[in-house]
């Protein structure tokens, strides 16, 4: 069978370090590799302009779905916004050959929503 993903609702933030934003502690999981992507009504024909966003934070805090970067001005501007997660901290960048742990994993995790976004934007509108 087909499992359905019920993508109504926000999903967890990575791991790192917990920062004044409230509920980012309570939300906080290792299921975090999340994408939002975010379309305007409107349907113009012909391939909309997209601004993926990487969230700042040192590597070590932040959010794909954190509240500061409001991507609804974009959406209404006909832009599609791509907002996503990837690994921090430890989880994310930790470096550790001996243990079988070559480092990076958030900016793998980076290059893989791009790729996606390359291969899949089209079918959300965007261009």
């Amino acid at each position: 069978g087909v499992d359905l993903l019920d993508c109504t609702k926000e999903r967890s933030n990575a791991f790192g370090v917990m920062y004044f934003e409230p509920g980012a502690a309570e939300n906080a999981s290792e299921d975090c590799l999340f994408l939002n992507v975010q379309t305007p009504c409107i349907v113009t024909g012909k391939g909309l302009p997209v601004m993926v966003w990487i969230h700042g934070g040192g590597f070590n805090m932040g959010s794909g779905s954190s509240i500061a970067y409001c991507p609804e001005y974009l959406v209404q501007e006909g832009v599609v916004v791509v907002t996503f997660n990837y690994r921090l901290g430890p989880l994310g960048f930790m470096y550790f050959p001996a243990a079988g742990i070559h480092g990076n994993m958030g900016l793998k995790d980076q290059r893989c929503v791009l790729r996606w976004v390359q291969e899949n934007i089209r079918n959300f509108g965007g261009e």
